[in-house]
């Protein structure tokens, strides 16, 4: 592992150091863009490739001038005929092919970026021609290239050789060089003027024999860059960035890609990239094998920590169902007792009543009738609160619970309330105690929601206060809302059973033979109808000293109101819904006088 970690150092050295002489300069931001104009399929010069982007030997040199000089160059191809209205409207630098006249004083060119040496290519027997040299004055070359049929490559050399030749009738154009040597080889002229390396590296390729090249170039042609007149620090920059190059060895590089296809005879980093290349590979590779000779490990490491982590996830969720099967159990153990007792206790009456009947002891039926009238009455009470609830619990789990808001005195509501259930504060002998800062408070609500909020409070307070206990309801008007008390002085709530006394079907005591009958939705209802309203329920308890409920109710509510009725009951009288509220205190009472 050392050795590997050693050998993996000493690589990175070697890359970084390689890259410092490659990349010796640093790019700086753009700082300007500008927009190159040129001819499209002007091959091997400037065109587009077949994804259309730019490419060539121009775009090369205006990439390598960008990155020294902080411009971002956009290149824009068009045809000869639009070159110079697209240069004027939109362009920054032209590369024309002598589209532009060099004596129009609206342009400037910058430094020759590029000489290129034109040469005389002919067959053995035009030997004289091919002895001319470049000083011969252009009589000369006009009498010795008399009636010869002369291939020339588009009109840029043309024009240069229309100086030295001034029968132009006899000059034939070619699109390529590879065209033009075709066209001297079926001796359609008798000799084409090319570049030198161009042209030796054509007769290389393409296998031409018996084909001579002149000793001296015929004329040099000059590549340059124009900008607009204005443009003195654009010209300035080109300048010397071109002056730049031509010091280096990128130039001669260039020419040599596009034009010779032959290697240059310089100093040549460029074999440094693939070794960085490769050391970079190999870096990479080594880096990986380190990797791999930990993987295992780690992989078996992350695995056992997965592996302990879903166990854990998966004790937690044991651990969850098992209380939450529990819960069920005990709620249906509970739900199964508060149906069978009411059921039981309406069966006894109603078979009593049958065997006062049948010995025809009509006058113990007619003593009793009361009594056994108000059992199945209070006992069918219980049965349908419980049916009820157990209805708007399944609403409340699909969402589909709705309430009717109206503008109510919630005041006058619970006085109403208070008053209906004197009687059952008198049957365990209790003094109730109510006390409001105001007389009046209109708030949003439904009223009849409200109603059974309030009495479910009230009657939890009377069943499990203690005979002779005490109960206080206070109101206390706020800016914002209403704040309702409920507090009494009976059993209390344990504090380990607190946190879970609004959640469905929990009860405090989950025997059978528990004291008080309930089946564990009652509170869960009251706060799902208080959260619907918009408001709040908060507990305070101590066991064997009491409990208090505290309610917030909002002036306005933000429930959408609907003519939607939840509840059997919604329609009928306050003392129905008091006594089906309080059957289970009146029942205990029977029970208790029974």
């Amino acid at each position: 592992m050392k050795k590997i970690i050693i050998i993996t150092f000493i690589l990175m050295i070697l890359f970084f150091y390689n890259f410092s002489i490659i990349n010796y300069s640093d790019n700086s931001k753009i700082i300007k863009e500008l927009n190159f104009v040129g001819v499209n399929n002007n091959f091997p010069y400037i065109f587009n490739d077949k994804n259309g982007k730019a490419k060539g030997l121009i775009v090369d040199i205006l990439n390598e001038i960008s990155k020294e000089s902080n411009y971002k160059i956009n290149f824009i191809l068009t045809s000869p005929q639009n070159i110079i209205s697209t240069f004027n409207e939109k362009g920054d630098i032209l590369f024309s092919d002598n589209y532009i006249d060099s004596s129009n004083y609206n342009y400037k060119n910058t430094v020759p970026f590029l000489t290129i040496r034109n040469h005389i290519f002919a067959y053995k027997n035009l030997k004289e021609l091919l002895k001319l040299k470049s000083y011969d004055n252009h009589s000369i070359i006009d009498k010795s290239l008399k009636n010869k049929q002369v291939g020339i490559k588009n009109k840029e050399l043309s024009i240069n050789m229309g100086l030295l030749y001034t029968n132009k009738s006899n000059l034939i154009t070619f699109d390529n060089y590879s065209e033009g040597l075709l066209l001297l080889k079926n001796k359609k002229v008798d000799l084409v003027i090319m570049p030198e390396t161009t042209g030796k590296a054509l007769i290389r390729d393409e296998g031409y024999s018996n084909l001579l090249i002149s000793k001296k170039h015929i004329f040099l042609e000059n590549y340059f860059f124009t900008v607009k007149n204005e443009n003195t620090a654009l010209l300035d920059e080109l300048n010397k960035q071109i002056l730049l190059l031509q010091k280096g060895t990128f130039i001669s590089e260039t020419n040599s890609k596009w034009i010779s296809n032959i290697q240059v005879n310089s100093i040549n980093y460029s074999y440094l990239k693939y070794f960085n290349i490769i050391i970079f590979l190999t870096i990479i590779y080594i880096l990986y094998l380190i990797y791999k000779s930990n993987s295992l490990k780690n992989t078996v490491e992350n695995k056992e920590f997965k592996i302990n982590e879903q166990k854990e996830i998966n004790e937690e969720l044991l651990s969850e169902l098992l209380k939450h099967e529990k819960v069920k159990n005990d709620y249906f153990i509970n739900l199964s007792h508060e149906l069978r007792t009411p059921l039981n206790v309406i069966l006894g009456a109603t078979q009593l009543s049958e065997t006062y009947i049948k010995k025809e002891n009509y006058t113990k039926l007619i003593e009793n009738a009361a009594y056994h009238n108000s059992i199945i009455k209070n006992n069918g009470y219980r049965l349908l609160r419980v049916i009820n609830n157990i209805i708007d619990i399944n609403k409340f789990d699909i969402d589909e619970y709705v309430i009717n808001i109206d503008f109510v005195d919630i005041v006058y509501i619970l006085e109403e309330i208070i008053n209906s259930t004197k009687q059952y504060v008198n049957m365990k002998n209790l003094k109730l105690n109510f006390t409001s800062d105001i007389d009046e408070k209109i708030i949003q609500c439904d009223p009849f929601e409200i109603d059974r909020v309030f009495m479910n409070l009230l009657s939890n307070a009377i069943k499990f206060s203690k005979i002779d206990g005490e109960i206080w309801i206070n109101i206390y008007d706020e800016s914002e809302g209403i704040k309702i008390v409920f507090k009494d002085n009976g059993i209390g709530i344990p504090k380990e059973k607190q946190s879970s006394i609004f959640k469905r079907f929990s009860q405090v005591d989950n025997n059978l033979n528990r004291a008080h009958e309930g089946n564990g939705i009652g509170l869960y209802l009251v706060k799902s109808i208080i959260n619907l309203h918009g408001g709040t329920i908060e507990l305070e308890s101590e066991e064997n000293i009491g409990t208090t409920f505290t309610i917030f109710l909002p002036t306005k509510s933000n429930y959408t109101s609907t003519n939607t009725s939840n509840g059997i009951n919604s329609n009928l009288n306050n003392q129905y819904n008091v006594d089906l509220e309080f059957s289970e205190i009146i029942q205990e009472n029977l029970q208790e006088k029974n």
